[in-house]
């Protein structure tokens, strides 16, 4: 673009203007027109200011104006063109070796450069090389604690599944016992609860966590869970009643404190259990019982009135009762004798092998034995030849089998 005359210098004006900072200053520069040549001075600046003129050059073009020698010069070019041709080729090859100088130092910069950059990328490359080592390194480790993990998630595992299936006995357990049980922390809110307990509180699965008292009971009487609970905790007691539901039930129920394997108390455990069938039996038991014992009152009347002495015995020959004649008879106490052997009766004396094997072996296939006599060689009365008849009896319930022994004759002498 630049006309011939200015090339070289424009290019290496503008070179050494950007690299030293300085303003560069070419004077009397021949520069061919289209009427001829023309003087020109050629001044080339940095452009000072902020950064975003920063690198931008401004190119002056100063004309020289015609003088007398300019003139006589031009005058005489056609006689002078071969000095001037010379002079022209001085000033342009001087521009050359300028440029070639002004190239050669940027070349060494260059290279200074790119050795300075190419120790540099060494310089990472070895620092990468040993941060790929450490990386590979830390692959390993992260390999080990992924194994490690992996082991470890593994016995997690198994453990979640111990605990699960524990858990899961331990509700089958509970629910199978059928009692109701009921877990509340220290604040008296519900932790978990057996499915038996719902017939005792109105109690769905979205309770958990609701506070006790919130709960509808279906209790009858002064009975208060929220109270029992909340003694429990104060005390650190346990307490044990009855308690009666509306539908006349009976249960037992037990509150203790809910203690942790380090004996940290966190709550209160409430148990109930069913005893309605219990105490129906127990109330069946003591009219029986009551019964039993009137009707063996009555016996023992009905044998205090017989004259002959008589002595009631088990199948084993423990004296179950007697009457007041036998007692009187043989001068005996009636608390001495009953539950004690035969064999301890009337100082041993009852205890005589004839009778012994008439009670134990005769007696049980007749079940009825009259006037067998027995001899009895000691006692407060003496030697004694007694007449006896004996009478199995099956008492129920359970059939135990009973000896009666009537005594209908008592001789003196054996």
């Amino acid at each position: 673009m630049a006309r011939e005359g200015l090339r070289l210098e424009l290019s290496s004006g503008m070179r050494k203007a950007l690299t030293q900072k300085e303003p560069v200053r070419y004077e009397r520069l021949r520069l061919r027109t289209s009427d001829g040549t023309a003087l020109v001075n050629l001044i080339i600046e940095p452009m000072p200011g902020p950064d975003a003129v920063k690198g931008v050059l401004l190119v002056l073009f100063e004309d020289v104006p015609e003088t007398q020698d300019t003139l006589n010069e031009a005058a005489l070019e056609p006689v002078a063109d071969r000095e001037q041709r010379i002079a022209d080729l001085d000033r342009e090859l001087s521009a050359k070796e300028e440029y070639l100088r002004t190239t050669v130092e940027e070349l060494e910069t260059s290279n200074e450069e790119l050795k300075s950059t190419n120790e540099e990328m060494q310089s990472s490359n070895e620092e990468l090389q040993s941060t790929n080592e450490e990386l590979e390194t830390s692959r390993e480790e992260l390999q080990s604690v992924n194994e490690e993990l992996v082991t470890v998630n593994s016995e997690l595992q198994q453990k979640i599944e111990e605990l699960s299936r524990a858990n899961n006995d331990m509700n089958n357990m509970l629910s199978g016992t059928g009692i109701g049980t009921l877990f509340v922390d220290q604040k008296l809110r519900i932790q978990r609860f057996t499915p038996a307990v719902t017939e005792i509180m109105n109690l769905i699965p979205t309770d958990i966590g609701r506070p006790l008292g919130d709960i509808a009971q279906r209790l009858t009487g002064d009975t208060d869970v929220v109270s029992a609970a909340t003694t429990v905790l104060d005390t650190l007691n346990t307490i044990e009643t009855h308690v009666r539901t509306s539908d006349e039930r009976v249960y037992v129920m037990r509150a203790q404190p809910y203690r942790t394997l380090d004996n940290v108390i966190e709550g209160a455990v409430l148990t109930f259990v069913e005893v309605t069938e219990q105490q129906r039996l127990q109330a069946a038991l003591d009219e029986t019982a009551k019964a039993v014992a009137e009707a063996g009152a009555f016996a023992q009347n009905v044998l205090d009135t017989v004259r002959e002495p008589e002595l009631v015995l088990d199948g084993e020959l423990t004296v179950v009762t007697a009457n007041k004649a036998f007692l009187a008879t043989f001068q005996q106490v009636r608390d001495d004798i009953i539950g004690h052997p035969l064999s301890e009766v009337y100082d041993g004396a009852w205890l005589n092998p004839d009778l012994v094997e008439l009670l134990l072996e005769v007696l049980p296939a007749k079940k009825k034995l009259d006037d067998f006599k027995v001899g009895l060689t000691s006692g407060a009365l003496g030697p004694r030849t007694i007449t006896l008849n004996a009478l199995e009896v099956l008492q129920t319930p359970g059939k135990r089998r009973l000896i009666l022994l009537t005594v209908t004759d008592i001789e003196v002498g054996v």
